[in-house]
């Protein structure tokens, strides 16, 4: 909508061995150019996710090219512009986001949007 531009959609990679900046950028261009991918040392990743009550674990190799699965959170998190959590959604539709995100912008005094 009218306010999209303040919002950031932010997707934080839990597999920096993979998922290069180069990777990210390929993933999320399908979805928008406007989506940031964000990814970094498994330390500095972990701490982060720890900063969310968030998890993640490398699993065993799956075959013998080495071929391993990572397991995470399922959690979408919505953080204002001054880096508090402000929502947790868990498996929640695009509606029921979409509603805290315009409860939040207008509690910013940010939304314009009229009915």
């Amino acid at each position: 909508g009218p306010d999209s531009d303040q919002i950031a959609f932010v997707m934080i990679s839990v597999d920096g061995e993979r998922d290069t900046p180069e990777v990210m950028k390929r993933f999320l261009e399908r979805y928008s150019p406007t989506f940031i991918g964000l990814t970094g040392e498994r330390g500095v990743v972990k701490a982060l996710a720890s900063e969310f009550s968030a998890a993640f674990f490398k699993g065993n190799a799956i075959d013998k090219s080495g071929a391993y699965t990572v397991s995470h959170s399922p959690q979408v998190f919505l953080v204002d512009q001054d880096g508090r959590l402000r929502a947790e959604f868990y498996n929640a539709a695009v509606d029921a986001m979409n509603g805290t995100v315009q409860a939040l912008l207008a509690e910013a005094g940010i939304s314009q949007t009229s009915d």
